[in-house]
């Protein structure tokens, strides 16, 4: 079976941590706390006068109520794409990477090291966790075709 999974998962992370990282440094925050949010979802007396619900704005809000735009709409970011990319800000994003990077390291290239869950099924390696979590890069370069899952 091939190995390299592991290094696999990790490079991919990797890459999304210097994203956001990258997102975080573009809208001003500079670790400080705030998150972003679809400005459809602001409580109606906290928006701006030229916020409505049908707003595509996605806004950066930290705890002094404080809220710079950070994607407006031009015509092609409807409230439901806001949405999805304030689901997915920066924060959020980290927090993420930080948990995977976890679960991949409960296993190295030799075996299934600390996962109850593998070592309770046994099997080849690479682990059907690992198989999973590499599901979402499917498309790289890099994916070996023989990590699909069983």
């Amino acid at each position: 079976m091939t190995t390299g999974i592991h290094a696999f998962l990790l490079a991919r992370y990797d890459e999304i941590e210097q994203t956001a990282r990258a997102a975080v440094e573009a809208s001003g925050n500079r670790g400080g706390g705030g998150v972003w949010v679809a400005a459809a979802d602001v409580a109606d007396g906290e928006r701006d006068p030229w916020d409505n619900d049908e707003s595509g704005y996605v806004l950066y809000a930290d705890g002094d109520n404080r809220r710079d735009v950070l994607i407006y709409d031009e015509g092609s970011c409807r409230v439901e794409q806001a949405r999805h990319i304030a689901l997915h800000d920066p924060a959020s994003v980290l927090l993420d990477v930080a948990l995977k990077r976890r679960l991949v390291d409960l296993h190295d290239e030799t075996g299934h090291r600390d996962c109850s869950y593998c070592r309770y099924q046994g099997g080849d390696w690479p682990c059907e966790t690992l198989r999973l979590m590499a599901q979402p890069f499917t498309t790289h370069p890099a994916y070996d075709a023989a990590w699909r899952p069983e």
